[in-house]
C-alpha cells in the first residue's frame, strides 16, 4: 500500500520571486522528481495554494499569468496605467485563491495523507487553518530565524508571520529539518522542541547554473550586458539590512578612496527590499564606480561570478547562504560573515570577517585585490568544498527521513 505524502509548496506559485526560499522549494522537488520513484511505495504530492498535482507533474508555471490571460488580460490592454492594475488584480487575485483554499473540505486535502512536510512555517493564515487539526505526522523545514535573532531588520508584518509560524511548527511538528546545524542550534535556544527530533539536511546547488566558466568570450560579453567595462567585486542579495550591502559599499567606498587610480567596480546583484534607504545613500557617493543590476536571470550567473575578482558576502545573518555556496561553484573567491551558518559553509575555503566592521571588510577586499597567488587558492579551495553539496543529496536526506518518520 502506498504511502502518501504532501509537500506544501505555496511558494512555487511566484515564480516571478526567486528568492532562496523559492530556490530551496523548487530545487528540492527537481531533485525528489528524479530519485522518488527508487522509493518504493512512497507517492509524493504538492499544494501549491489551492492546486493539488503529483509531483512528476509539476513543471514551473507562473500560476497567476496563466489564469490572468484567460480572465481579463486582453481587457486591460486597453485600460490607461494598465501595469498598476495588473498589480491589483495580483494581490487580489492571489487573497482570492487562499480564501478558496482555506474553505476546502479538509478531509479531501490533507487527512488522506500519512505525513505532511510544510516547506516554509511563514504560511498564510489560510494555511495555518488548513494544518491545524491534521491528525497525522507533520514535518517543516525551517530555513532561518532572522525575524527573531535580528527583528531590527524587518518589517513588524513579516516578523509577525514568520514568528507565528514558528511557533505553530514548534506546536504541531513530529520532526524539523533545518538546511544547517547553526539554523538547528538557534532553534533549540529559541524553542522548546527535542534536540533529537531536529535534522540537519544541507542544500545544494544546481550544476547547470552554476560553474566555472572558462570562455572568456562569453565572460566579456555577459559583462557588456551589464555596462560592466572593468575589473569588478561582486555581491549578490535582496537590497535589506540583513544582507549588509551598506557595509559593502562602504568599505568599497572607502577603498576607492585609498587607490583613486585603480579601476575598479563594484557590481551588486538583487532586487530592492526593505529599509533599503541607507543602502541607495551609500550608492550615492560613488555612483560611477558601483553597477546595480537589480535581479538577473539565471544564465548569466554563472558568467558574472566565474568573472569577478571575488565574490563580497558579509551577510549579518544566514540560514544557510545559498549565494556564498553558489559563487564557490564557480569557483570565485569569497569574502563572507564569520556568523551563522556561513563558516560551516565555507569551512575555511574564504576570508571570514566580521559583518558589524566595515575596516574588516574593506581590509579583505584590499587583501584580495592585492594577491592574485591568495585568489588562486581560494578559488582552488571553494570549487572543492562547493562538491560536497547537491540537490540529490538534499533530496535523499529529505526522503530518508520521510521514511524514518512514517515508521515511528
Amino acid at each position: 500500500m502506498d504511502q502518501k505524502i504532501l509537500i506544501e509548496a505555496w511558494k512555487l506559485y511566484f515564480p516571478h520571486i526567486k528568492d532562496g526560499c523559492y530556490r530551496y522549494v523548487q530545487e528540492l522537488v527537481y531533485a525528489l522528481q528524479k530519485i522518488v520513484k527508487e522509493y518504493e511505495n512512497i507517492k509524493i504530492e504538492l499544494l501549491i495554494v489551492d492546486r493539488i498535482i503529483p509531483i512528476e507533474f509539476y513543471k514551473e508555471e507562473d500560476y497567476f499569468q496563466s489564469q490572468f490571460k484567460k480572465e481579463i488580460g486582453t481587457i486591460l490592454k486597453y485600460i490607461p496605467l494598465a501595469k498598476y492594475a495588473v498589480q491589483f488584480y495580483r494581490l487580489f487575485y492571489y487573497a482570492f485563491k487562499y480564501k478558496k483554499m482555506s474553505e476546502k473540505p479538509r478531509h479531501n486535502s490533507c487527512d488522506q495523507y500519512d505525513l505532511v512536510h510544510i516547506s516554509i512555517p511563514a504560511l498564510h493564515d489560510s494555511l495555518r487553518k488548513l494544518f491545524t487539526d491534521y491528525k497525522n505526522k507533520l514535518i517543516a523545514t525551517i530555513l532561518d530565524l532572522t525575524t527573531e535573532i535580528l527583528p531590527q531588520y524587518h518589517k513588524n508584518d513579516n516578523i509577525e508571520s514568520h514568528n507565528e509560524g514558528n511557533q505553530f511548527i514548534c506546536n504541531k511538528a513530529h520532526s524539523i529539518i533545518t538546511i544547517s546545524q547553526s539554523t538547528k542550534n538557534d532553534y533549540v535556544k529559541l524553542y522548546s522542541f527535542s534536540e533529537s527530533k531536529i535534522f540537519p539536511i544541507l542544500l545544494g546547488f544546481n550544476k547547470n547554473v552554476f560553474y566555472p566558466v572558462k570562455d572568456p568570450e562569453l565572460i566579456e560579453s555577459t559583462k557588456n550586458t551589464f555596462n560592466i567595462q572593468e575589473k569588478y567585486i561582486l555581491s549578490l542579495g535582496t537590497l535589506e539590512p540583513r544582507k549588509n550591502l551598506s557595509s559593502v559599499v562602504k568599505a568599497f567606498n572607502q577603498w576607492c578612496s585609498s587607490f583613486p587610480n585603480e579601476k575598479l567596480s563594484l557590481v551588486l546583484i538583487g532586487r530592492k527590499g526593505w529599509k533599503s534607504g541607507e543602502i541607495f545613500d551609500e550608492i550615492n557617493k560613488n555612483k560611477k564606480n558601483i553597477i546595480t543590476t537589480g535581479f538577473i536571470e539565471d544564465q548569466y550567473l554563472a558568467s558574472l561570478y566565474s568573472g569577478a575578482l571575488f565574490f563580497c558576502y558579509p551577510s549579518h545573518y544566514e540560514g544557510f547562504g545559498l549565494p556564498l555556496l553558489e559563487s564557490m561553484a564557480c569557483g570565485t573567491p569569497v569574502i563572507y560573515g564569520n556568523n551563522s551558518s556561513m563558516p560551516e559553509i565555507a569551512e575555511g575555503s574564504g576570508l571570514p570577517v566580521d559583518s558589524n566592521n566595515v575596516q574588516d571588510i574593506y581590509e579583505k577586499m584590499n587583501e584580495l585585490y592585492q594577491n592574485d597567488q591568495l585568489r588562486k587558492e581560494l578559488s582552488i579551495k571553494s570549487l572543492e568544498r562547493a562538491q560536497q553539496f547537491s540537490w540529490e543529496k538534499c533530496a535523499r536526506e529529505t526522503l530518508d527521513l520521510y521514511r524514518k518518520v512514517l515508521s515511528e
